[in-house]
């Protein structure tokens, strides 16, 4: 039976065994899909590629059973060759080992380019923006000289910040781990390569699988491989799967995988590669060994749970913010948008990873891990449930614990009365909240979108049911807002006044001076403004 993922009205489709008829993109051999039309059992399948959910990145495309001509063929095969690196990876590493026998003053590296440049390169990049005098600490560290790749939908490159690197090896080294398979991790490779030379006496080795090639220009054949992450291609053929191999099974140390995959990728393609990389290792180790699953480390949004879970059900969540030096909100912080939402999910002992206590952090006995401190523990879902490190409380109708309500801190501001057919009722804060939840709703799916509007005249009345602070919110037949009134009752409207200076609530009607038009995600609706009288009834 091949495995199928939903992706809405498309499904990724897996082989039971590798598709060696697949074609070919720049990326590797391609994946199959299928795509269903509502109504039919049947859907149509095709190729497309793994790696690129951009068509302008990749447009590759062909029906399953879709004969290709060999004019096509032959065009497709070019522009695959067009796409390659453009020297093998043996000859990147020849240019680094002259490269870096230059004096300081020769070492140049091509900005636009993205390439290091020997002394007889250089005409051919005289126009282009050129680093000079590049020293042995910046080749140690190319991610800082290689612009990150920014396609979001496809190999957008987020490089760890500093305090997420030493945190994630002083945590393995300390587990014991003395061989780190870095997939997609190109700075965390760069700090455990610079820790080795450090640390002569007990070094770490590591292996970057990445589908950026420019890396070959600075690391050895032994150190790095030209692979896609979506569909276990390695570029080099079988010189960097060998290499793969070795790295897995040399000198018998123990190895751990650490993967930051494109957020913007398929989890299941993901899931699937990382369980051939596991399974690879598994049969490694030789039938004496009793662990069925590679130690892993896969870096991922938390509202991503549930799929990581469903490929690897031995995974947990852990409550660390992982944060990146490029990314605009993906940052480390207690609150706001600099608090990042990704995670460690893994199959090591949670009781073992110990979360820093001076970046809020704190250890549950219940649970045996490291929470968030305010990751409280919920005694009846017996769990430190919260996910995006606040504070979450339990739902009775639900049975679990949800999000606090986002409106809440806007809610608890209000006082307001409103009037049932006999009379007032004043509202506790519960009921306050649905009510302008459901209010809310129906101002927007009910009136404004399905309902037809007309224009209200100048001189012509409106009702009026609540009022917030200074904005007097008006259900009428047309969904018609009156906004940036300035007084209440039957008072002239003062010129400048301030929201804070007339807080009432009341009921009854205003009058339209004028009318400005507005547009909606659906429909036209008019929204009264300039108001400057209300009657109304007062409480």
């Amino acid at each position: 039976m091949a495995d199928i993922e939903d992706f809405g009205n498309i499904e990724v489709i897996f082989q039971d065994e590798e598709d060696k008829t697949a074609p070919r993109c720049p990326h590797g051999p391609t994946v199959l899909f299928e795509i269903k039309c509502k109504g039919e059992k049947n859907g149509r399948r095709f190729y497309a590629c793994s790696a690129c959910r951009d068509r302008k990145e990749c447009n590759f495309f062909q029906w399953e059973n879709e004969k290709v001509s060999e004019a096509r063929l032959l065009a497709r095969e070019q522009q695959n060759l067009s796409k390659m690196p453009p020297f093998s990876h043996a000859q990147y590493c020849a240019r680094f080992r002259e490269y870096a026998s230059l004096p300081l003053d020769q070492r140049r590296f091509c900005v636009d380019c993205q390439i290091l440049l020997l002394p007889g390169e250089w005409s051919g990049h005289s126009s282009h923006h050129m680093l000079s005098d590049i020293t042995v600490s910046q080749l140690r560290r190319p991610s800082l000289l290689l612009c990150p790749l920014e396609n979001k939908k496809s190999n957008a490159q987020y490089l760890f910040a500093d305090r997420s690197c030493h945190f994630l090896l002083n945590v393995l080294s300390g587990l014991g781990f003395r061989k780190v398979l870095c997939v997609g991790t190109p700075r965390f490779h760069e700090l455990i390569k610079m820790q080795s030379i450090d640390n002569k006496s007990d070094p770490i080795k590591s292996l970057l699988l990445d589908i950026d090639f420019r890396y070959s220009q600075f690391y050895g054949q032994d150190e790095f491989c030209h692979y896609n992450m979506f569909n276990h291609h390695f570029f080099n053929g079988e010189e960097a799967a060998k290499a793969f191999l070795d790295f897995l099974t040399e000198d018998g140390s123990k190895v751990v995988m650490v993967a930051d995959p494109p957020f913007g990728g398929l989890v299941k393609l993901l899931g699937h590669t990382f369980s051939k990389i596991s399974e690879t290792w598994r049969k490694l180790q030789g039938a004496e060994s009793s662990v069925s699953e590679m130690p892993m480390v896969w870096i991922f949004p938390y509202f991503f749970e549930p799929r990581i879970l469903n490929c690897f059900p031995s995974f947990t969540m852990l409550d660390y913010q992982v944060d990146y030096d490029n990314h605009p909100l993906y940052k480390h912080g207690k609150s706001g948008r600099k608090q990042s939402p990704v995670r460690l999910f893994t199959n090591l002992c949670p009781k073992d990873i110990v979360l820093p206590k001076e970046e809020g952090y704190r250890f549950c006995s219940i649970c045996e891990r490291y929470v968030s401190a305010e990751n409280k523990h919920c005694s009846i879902c017996n769990a430190c449930t919260s996910k995006n490190g606040k504070e979450w409380k339990h739902c009775p109708e639900c049975g679990k614990c949800v999000k606090p309500c986002k409106y809440a801190n806007f809610a608890s501001l209000l006082q307001i009365t409103v009037r049932y057919g006999f009379g007032v009722q004043y509202l506790n804060f519960n009921q306050l909240h649905w009510i302008l939840t459901l209010y809310w709703f129906y101002l927007c799916f009910v009136l404004i979108d399905f309902a037809p509007v007309s224009v209200p005249q100048p001189g012509s009345t409106v009702p009026c049911v609540v009022t917030v602070h200074s904005q007097i919110i008006s259900v009428g037949r047309r969904a018609v807002t009156a906004v940036e009134t300035k007084g209440t009752s039957a008072e002239p409207v003062p010129a400048k006044a301030r929201k804070s200076e007339c807080i009432s609530v009341h009921t009854g009607e205003i009058t339209v001076d004028r009318c400005t038009r507005v547009a909606t995600n659906k429909k036209t609706a008019y929204t009264a403004v300039s108001v400057t009288t209300v009657n109304s009834d007062r409480y």
